[in-house]
This record gives C-alpha cells, sequence and structure tokens, in this order.
C-alpha cells in the first residue's frame, strides 16, 4: 500500500505511545511484531517525530578484508530523490563484528538528509552524534562506534529484521526518545483519527486519576469506562475504513 504525504504530516502531531496506543483498540493485536526494543537507541539530539517509508540496505562496515561498496548508496539517493515521500533508511548489519559496525556519519548524513531522508534506524552503531543533530536526522542505534573496517552497502528489496521486527521496504515507521514502531499498513486511514481518541482517552483518564476526591476504585471504574468508550469508537471507525473505496484500494 501507497503512503500519502499527508499522513505522514499529520502523524507528526503525536508521540510514537501515542500511535502504539491506538493501534490495539484498532484490533492489532499482534502489536508485539510491530515495536523495537532497548536494543536501540535515539543518538541524535532530534525532538520531532521520525515519520517515513522504510528504505532497506545491507551493510558491513565491520569486516576486515572485505572490497569497499557503495553502489548502495547511491541507489539508496536516486530512490530518494525519485521519491516525495519522507524516507527511513533502514541498515542491517551482516559483518564478521556486529559489535563493531558504524554505519554512518555526518558526511553520509548529509547526502541523506538533501536526498529526503528523515532518519536512520539500524542495529550497528553510528558516529559524528553532535553533526547528525545538527542535521535533524533522527538516528537510532545500538551505540556509538568510531571507526569503521570498511564500506560495503546493498540496497535490497526484501524485508530485512531489526530488533526482532521485520520490515518491509516501503513500511510506514514512527519513532521518537520512546522508541520505533512500525504502523501495519491494514491501520494506515484509521490510525490518526485513533491517535485523536487515544490522547483525548488519556487526557480525561490521567485527570480522573489525579482526583483525591475518587477513591482508586471508583477512579480505576471510571477509567475502565472511557477506554471501553474508546474501543468501540475505534472498532465503528475500522468498520467505516473496510466500506470505503480508499481503503480497498
Amino acid at each position: 500500500m501507497t503512503v500519502d504525504l499527508a499522513l505522514i504530516e499529520q502523524l507528526h502531531e503525536f508521540d510514537t505511545p501515542s500511535v502504539a496506543e491506538s493501534l490495539l483498540p484498532l484490533g492489532c493485536s499482534d502489536n508485539y511484531k510491530y515495536y523495537m526494543g532497548n536494543d536501540l537507541q535515539l543518538m541524535t539530539d532530534v525532538r520531532a517525530p521520525m515519520v517515513g517509508v522504510a528504505l532497506n540496505l545491507e551493510v558491513d562496515t565491520s569486516s576486515h578484508g572485505v572490497e569497499i561498496q557503495r553502489e548502495g548508496l547511491t541507489q539508496a539517493n536516486k530512490l530518494m530523490r525519485a521519491s516525495a515521500i519522507p524516507t527511513v533508511i533502514v541498515m542491517k548489519c551482516v559483518g564478521a563484528r556486529l559489535q563493531h559496525e558504524c554505519v554512518v556519519g555526518d558526511g553520509m548524513g548529509k547526502s541523506f538528509k538533501v536526498s529526503g531522508c528523515v532518519g536512520l534506524v539500524t542495529d550497528g552503531g553510528a558516529r559524528d552524534l553532535d553533526g547528525l543533530s545538527q542535521l535533524g536526522l533522527s538516528v537510532f542505534a545500538a551505540g556509538a562506534v568510531s571507526d569503521h573496517a570498511t564500506l560495503h552497502y546493498r540496497q535490497v528489496d526484501k524485508p530485512v529484521t531489526i530488533s526482532d521486527v521485520a520490515i518491509h521496504p516501503g513500511d510506514l515507521i514512527h519513532g521518537d526518545k520512546n522508541g520505533v514502531h512500525v504502523i501495519p499498513a491494514i491501520y494506515h486511514h484509521a490510525i490518526v483519527e485513533a491517535c485523536c481518541l487515544t490522547r483525548d482517552f488519556e487526557t480525561r483518564a490521567h485527570i480522573l486519576l489525579r482526583r483525591s476526591d475518587l477513591s482508586h476504585q471508583e477512579a480505576s471504574s471510571r477509567v475502565t469506562e472511557l477506554a471501553q468508550i474508546r474501543s468501540d469508537k475505534c472498532k465503528q471507525l475500522m468498520q467505516q475504513c473496510r466500506q470505503s473505496d480508499k481503503f480497498r484500494r
């Protein structure tokens, strides 16, 4: 399913936990497949959410003696420049010394940024973090690594797995300092409204939980009622989406 630019623009309004909390009431019972773990960190000082579609690379920067190959970077930049949709580059490390992978620095980041990249997700390392921050690139990585043994990049039109999450080319990715989440295509047409419902639910629930004039049981009971109202509205939302021509395309 093609991702609309308007969807990406709207999703910038929400943090990643709001997106995550909106998927379950929409019916995403296997949400564990779509959120990444604490083996990834936001390495750059970027406050705005990272929202874009995945472009996948396989990378080896840690194997001694491997031939330098930058063609994958050239292909990635061409694909990004040809697209009007913000891109998240996903780099799967395949080298011999995975804890020594250093897949991106600020020089590479500059070429990515001008081509339409908004962020990067990798199970390897990153360097030049201040420079990448100044570029406004969100870089989610396993940690900081200062150097690389080689530079071998290959653009791949297949899923790659990062933090036990399978990412397909074109997947919609949302990430901020709270973590990284893939938004399954079946929920694209409902996710923005569901996030609005979640924001309203959480505001009302938090207000109830602050009230000292209610017992814990009373507050919890009201929060449960609010959660059910949100769940019912989200189910109705998905039914409307399924019936629409836009959803069926």
